[in-house]
């Protein structure tokens, strides 16, 4: 983890977005707003849309995915 400026963790913030972004698939899956077999938005495009790291968004995928909520058609 670094350091901001103002001494907080900046690893957390990027964790808590991950986890946000991840429990945020999971009800739309829940709910039926996302359909088994629908595609997710990549990285770069959720990332911009929520203003977040890639990164961040990569990690929430890879989580889902080893839970195997989510399949990928891309090996990363």
């Amino acid at each position: 983890m670094r350091h901001d400026r103002r001494g907080a963790y900046q690893g957390r913030r990027q964790d808590h977005a991950g986890e946000q972004i991840r429990r945020g698939v999971l009800a739309a899956i829940s709910s039926g707003a996302l359909a088994p077999g629908a595609r997710l938005p990549s990285w770069i495009a959720l990332a911009t849309q929520l203003g977040v790291a890639r990164g961040t968004v990569k990690s929430a995928y890879k989580r889902l995915a080893g839970e195997q909520v989510i399949g990928s058609s891309r090996v990363a």
